[in-house]
């Protein structure tokens, strides 16, 4: 954990300015950037997305000397989309062994915050069996990162000097929480069981603040520098990463969703294309659409994806933030693992309950259509927003998730907080986006994507398991005494 200190980098960093290009102890920087440390970059320099794009590659590549910069646009949407698979396989296939997912009709929880995960398996490792497996985009963009950029310095001859892919290729990821780090310091495993570090640093916009205050670095001078720069944007996102990277554009764009990652809409927008696709041929009506419930607080409600012909739940998942909220979840969850292990008639029992109570619930909603999800008002439908019941729960630790994260610029001093927190929303919601449900506005089509895939995979001999998959802490025996208890709570 030590190397995840800023003044760790800084002292890294400038100790690596004053070794010569080739020097067999040179390392080469790279850096990808989270969306949120966008946001927050964004909102408290008064910059719009564009220009803090280009203020941070400005730094980092001119300043700071780092060779290879990259959003975490790829990493995101090949996260989503094989958490989307996943939960999809297990919905329709319930012997699937290939994926960490619950047989016990549980929903499937998110893993992708590391707080959330380390609170699972602390505190609740009897709930570790329902967390999908899948990495979080800083993992796979720090393995993409790291692979391209390796490749094409250790093939240039001018570059002999770069053998060593874990400690010389130094990938930085600039994330708005600190938990992040704890994901970070987690190391994989190659084919030959040998150690590997994909992301060797991981730190907070707070943190850089902090960081070029301590070098004194001119803010002003740049960022008016910035303001009157008029480079293309799109040509310098491709100038800056590495190549062969797959449309590097499309890594700074977003995605639709929430400002955490949107993974719970992103499996529904997955389940609803599988559908199309797979039953429209078969004389079975089908008009999908998306309805949001919101539930007691904001941090909290359901996302259905609804077959308007005949008002059935196709699937649903569900968002929850923040620690009240995640209390709440997991004491319904360990009940419901405990009906699970009674008799199948009781289950039975239940199970119709749930049905009876959302068809009860359906009657009472009246759908409305978009990906832009439209919240609901109805009292009774809040009442029914129930997220033990969903296909998937997409859970954050930070109330308000991601965006919120503890790493992020806080306010001046007198700015009230929530004021300032949708500053930065704003700023989130305004990074272009990719059609992710219109595959004829988006040039990454599924087959582009899965043929690139396929040739990195084989290139660098890597399996499925080492690229997508994360292992979980073996579960223990839970706690008992309330003092374990409490400092397990404390993440």
């Amino acid at each position: 954990m030590e190397q995840h200190s800023y003044k760790e980098l800084l002292k890294l960093i400038n100790d690596n300015l004053k070794l010569d290009e080739f020097n067999e102890n040179k390392k080469i920087f790279v850096l990808s950037i989270s969306y949120q440390a966008r946001s927050s970059i964004s909102n408290a320099f008064n910059l719009n997305i564009e220009q803090t794009d280009k203020f941070l590659i400005y730094l980092f590549n001119k300043i700071f000397k780092f060779k290879k910069i990259i959003g975490l646009g790829l990493g995101k949407k090949l996260s989503f989309d094989k958490i989307s698979n996943d939960i999809i396989e297990s919905k329709f296939n319930s012997n699937n062994s290939n994926t960490n997912t619950n047989k016990n009709k549980s929903p499937i929880l998110s893993s992708i915050c590391p707080g959330w995960v380390l609170y699972c398996e602390k505190t609740h490792p009897q709930l570790v069996k329902n967390l999908n497996n899948v990495k979080s985009p800083q993992q796979i963009t720090g393995l993409l990162l790291k692979k391209l950029t390796y490749l094409e310095y250790n093939s240039n001859p001018n570059y002999s000097n770069i053998k060593d892919y874990n400690n010389q290729i130094y990938h930085v990821s600039l994330m708005p929480c600190f938990d992040k780090k704890l994901e970070a310091a987690k190391l994989e495993s190659d084919e030959n069981n040998n150690n590997e570090i994909d992301v060797n640093c991981v730190i907070t916009p707070k943190e850089l603040i902090q960081l070029l205050k301590d070098e004194n670095f001119n803010f002003e001078d740049l960022i008016n520098e910035i303001k009157l720069d008029n480079n293309n944007i799109f040509d310098i996102y491709n100038q800056i990463a590495p190549k062969n990277w797959l449309n590097p554009i499309h890594s700074w764009l977003n995605y639709e969703g929430n400002a955490s990652g949107g993974y719970s809409l992103q499996y529904l927008i997955n389940l609803k294309k599988f559908y199309e696709k797979n039953y429209i041929h078969n004389d079975i009506e089908l008009d999908l659409d998306f309805k949001k419930i919101n539930g007691r607080n904001n941090d909290i409600y359901e996302i259905r994806l609804i077959n308007k012909i005949n008002n059935e739940i196709i699937g649903s998942s569900s968002v929850i933030n923040g620690f009240k909220n995640i209390q709440n979840i997991v004491r319904k969850l360990k009940l419901l693992d405990s009906k699970s292990s009674s008799k199948s008639s009781s289950t039975a029992t239940g199970v119709n309950n749930t049905l009876a109570a959302r068809r009860k619930a359906r009657m009472q909603n009246k759908l409305s259509g978009g990906v832009n999800l439209q919240n609901s008002s109805n009292s009774d439908e809040n009442i029914n927003v129930d997220p033990s019941k969903t296909d998937f729960i997409e859970v954050m630790a930070c109330p308000s998730g991601c965006i919120n994260g503890g790493g992020q610029i806080s306010g001046p001093e007198g700015k009230i907080a929530k004021e300032w927190l949708n500053k930065v929303l704003e700023q989130y919601e305004s990074i272009p986006m990719v059609n992710s449900y219109n595959e004829e506005d988006e040039s990454i089509t599924e087959l582009n994507l899965n043929n690139w895939l396929t040739d990195f995979q084989k290139i660098f001999n890597i399996s499925e398991s080492r690229f997508y998959r994360v292992n979980f802490r073996e579960p223990v025996e839970p706690p008992k005494d309330t003092t374990s208890i409490a400092l397990g709570s404390k993440w």
